[in-house]
């Protein structure tokens, strides 16, 4: 994370930083300015680093995505509704000395593409957030999603924060992990069979004929980690997914026969 004196410079060139409340189906919702502390605890939060690209959904005057550039070194995309405000982002973004690494578009955020995005923040009404959920769950396993004072219902937040009385959600979006997994190597079978509920994971595994409950169950992203019981011993598991497929099965102490191999999807 970069510091030094960026972040004085750009109080002076951008005053009153805020996260912006835009409800392209609710005109009557105003703009709503929030404090550059909590702006600056929503990129923190989701460690955002040089080179991610972060996507601000409803993006008003462009301080999220300019703040991400200024401070963390990171692209920004804003897409607004509001020509004017698109406008005036733009504007500050060259006053920022970012305008090249900072896009913004006028469109509907529930139009706009959201894939190629590292972290997406908003500052949207609950039933906005409702609305996105399903677009938001459908992105690539791992993708950071940043909620400024409105949770996501049923979706828990992986990690919440306070700063000015004001609330800031996390969440990573969790891998498809539920099914009947199995992977083998030199004779040697293990079976997971797992159900989820967002990144919430349960289940038992197979080895040897013998079956155990999973337990410390942890998804983060397309990382999956827990802890089985054998007759010897208990070992710590962790397995990764991609694009539907079990990729990666780890163990300590090491499985005998198992390390990165033949690993496949059989039932949902």
């Amino acid at each position: 994370m970069r510091r030094s004196l960026l972040p004085t410079l750009y109080s002076l060139l951008l005053p009153g930083l805020a996260a912006p409340c835009q409800a392209e189906t609710r005109p009557d919702v105003g703009f709503i300015q929030t404090p550059e502390p909590v702006v600056r605890a929503m990129l923190e939060v989701a460690d955002t680093a040089p080179g991610d690209r972060v996507l601000d959904l409803g993006s008003g005057d462009g301080r999220i995505p300019i703040m991400a550039a200024v401070e963390f070194g990171a692209e920004g995309r804003g897409i607004e509704i509001d020509g004017q405000l698109v406008k005036l982002s733009r504007q500050r973004a060259e006053a920022a000395g970012v305008g090249e690494a900072v896009q913004f578009e006028q469109g509907d955020l529930f139009e706009a593409d959201l894939s190629g995005a590292d972290i997406i923040t908003l500052y949207l009404l609950p039933e906005l957030n409702q609305r996105l959920k399903p677009s938001l769950l459908s992105l690539p396993s791992g993708t950071r999603i940043v909620s400024h004072e409105f949770d996501m219902g049923r979706w828990q937040a992986d990690d919440y924060r306070a700063v000015n009385q004001r609330k800031i959600y996390f969440w990573r979006v969790p891998a498809a992990v539920a099914g009947e997994w199995r992977a083998s190597r030199q004779g040697k079978e293990i079976k997971l069979r797992l159900e989820q509920n967002y990144q919430r994971v349960w289940g038992e595994a197979e080895l040897d004929g013998l079956i155990t409950d999973l337990r410390d169950v942890r998804l983060d992203g397309d990382t999956l980690r827990f802890r089985i019981r054998t007759e010897a011993s208990q070992r710590v598991m962790r397995a990764r997914f991609r694009h539907g497929r079990l990729i990666e099965l780890q163990s300590a102490p090491p499985l005998s026969g198992f390390s990165p191999a033949s690993q496949w999807k059989v039932a949902d």
